[in-house]
């Protein structure tokens, strides 16, 4: 999963100067942790907390007008509180993420001007900033041995998106995903998210073909 995704943002990178559609999204995100200890017993009364979630990008159409390859650059935080009642522990994380993601966006249905799209890809991220408390200990994990490694969501989700202007649509999607395992040993801690999120989508395409046909019919 890893080298694909290191795949296609080269191949994708390769070709930004001539993206096709520039977008910037904002949203909130509830999330929660799935932890099992190295005796494979699951921790069950995590709780889900909120999140906050910021990304940008591009996209290339691909093969069709209905069907975008994207790339986005993004910022996440999650979060699980809960306790222990046979040790009495009370934990808590704190974590935030900066990543990449490559994924699909296909028209499935159109109303009008209304577009609803599904989604689909992975994220690669890595940690930024992140502690954990245990019984109001708290300990940074920055440098720890267990977060080192990269937290790979694959995701799906469904969107809307109208254009409010020639070359500018407005788009509300959701998210939903789940990681592979974060922990580097016997325990296993995945990060379960679900993600609403408002932004803007500038489509360069559509404003040159405009001018295309502009100067086909000046040449007329």
């Amino acid at each position: 999963m890893k080298k694909l995704i290191i795949i296609l943002t080269l191949i994708l990178g390769a070709n930004i100067v001539s993206a096709q559609r520039l977008h910037l999204e904002s949203g909130v995100s509830v999330n929660n942790f799935e932890y099992k200890n190295s005796n494979g017993v699951r921790l069950q009364n995590l709780k889900a907390v909120s999140g906050s979630y910021l990304g940008f990008g591009y996209s290339q159409e691909l093969f069709t007008e209905k069907l975008l390859l994207k790339l986005d650059f993004n910022y996440s935080t999650y979060g699980s509180i809960g306790s222990d009642p046979d040790y009495g522990n009370f934990i808590e994380w704190d974590l935030s993420y900066a990543g990449i993601a490559i994924g699909f966006d296909l028209v499935a249905l159109t109303f009008k001007k209304i577009e609803l799209k599904a989604k689909g890809g992975a994220s690669a991220a890595r940690l930024i900033r992140g502690y954990q408390i245990i019984n109001n200990v708290v300990t940074g994990l920055n440098g720890n041995e267990d977060f080192k490694g990269t937290l790979i969501t694959p995701f799906v989700g469904l969107g809307l998106s109208y254009p409010v202007m020639d070359n500018l649509d407005f788009y509300i999607q959701f998210i939903s995903g789940k990681s592979m395992d974060i922990l580097d040993s016997r325990e296993i801690l995945k990060i379960e998210s679900n993600t609403l999120s408002f932004g803007v989508m500038i489509n360069l395409s559509r404003e040159r073909r405009e001018k295309h046909v502009g100067i086909t019919n000046e040449q007329k």
